[in-house]
């Protein structure tokens, strides 16, 4: 099995700058970018006095920039689980200031975050992660209030690794398509840590209907909820697409 890289090395280990990264339509990230980006954000965030910061993204290559730029700058990470402006501003005592790559109104801080060109000659060292490093989640609150759920960032990494031991000979040379935001966490897992540990390319953009997935090229459908105990779930089915050559279906 290949060895899954733990999220405080997906900037800093060793690996060309164009390994690719993430994909949308006809544009595409690659590692080389998510440096450069990370490390554009982080300066931002360290002229910023709150610790903090809400994560509010449809686009999940931005999402991994905000989530990199937080930790390495020494931040916290909150995912609200929504983009909504009137929600944001009942929950703004639960953090400092918004990372989003749309331009919400909500009445507080806000960085947008956006993807820009390389610098050749610019070089940066990232601060290293602290090795307590969380991220905050919130429930959906559908039976309820949301409940605040702290997910330690090297027990992700454990539960990445365990499912790439499960799954990962069969997402070898795959491109991996999400259905769920990475605001939450089965969507934090399956389409973020999941490929970003195997260093499968992923798909940036959130899909709202199944639809939508008619128009992706020979998908294999990953069923993740008919494995009981590991991804059942009481909800709508959670699932991801791998993208690979030939058309496949796991059940």
């Amino acid at each position: 099995m290949k060895q899954t890289l733990p999220l405080a090395r997906w900037l800093t280990a060793p690996r060309p700058d164009d390994t690719p990264i993430a994909w949308l339509d006809e544009s595409s990230w690659t590692l080389g970018d998510l440096r450069h980006d990370v490390a554009q954000l982080i300066c931002r965030l360290q002229q910023q006095p709150g610790e903090r910061w809400a994560l509010c993204f449809e686009n999940s290559y931005l999402f991994i920039v905000a989530l990199l730029a937080t930790l390495h700058a020494g931040k916290t990470p909150v995912l609200p689980g929504h983009n909504r402006v009137i929600q944001l501003n009942e929950q703004r005592e639960l953090f400092d200031g918004v990372l989003s790559d749309s331009d919400l109104n909500w009445q507080g801080s806000l960085l947008l975050v956006a993807s820009s060109p390389q610098v050749a000659t610019q070089s940066f060292t990232f601060a290293a992660i602290a090795p307590d490093a969380y991220i905050e989640l919130f429930t959906s609150g559908s039976t309820g209030q949301p409940k605040r759920v702290i997910k330690p960032v090297h027990l992700l990494d454990r539960e990445a690794e365990l499912l790439a031991e499960r799954l990962g000979a069969r997402l070898a040379g795959c491109r991996v398509v999400g259905s769920v935001l990475p605001q939450h966490l089965y969507g934090l897992t399956f389409r973020v840590f999941l490929p970003m540990a195997l260093g499968l390319p992923l798909h940036a953009a959130m899909l709202w209907y199944v639809e939508q997935f008619c128009r992706i090229e020979s998908p294999a459908s990953l069923y993740l909820h008919q494995q009981p105990g590991i991804f059942e779930t009481a909800g709508y089915p959670a699932f991801s697409a791998a993208r690979s050559g030939a058309s496949l279906c796991w059940r």
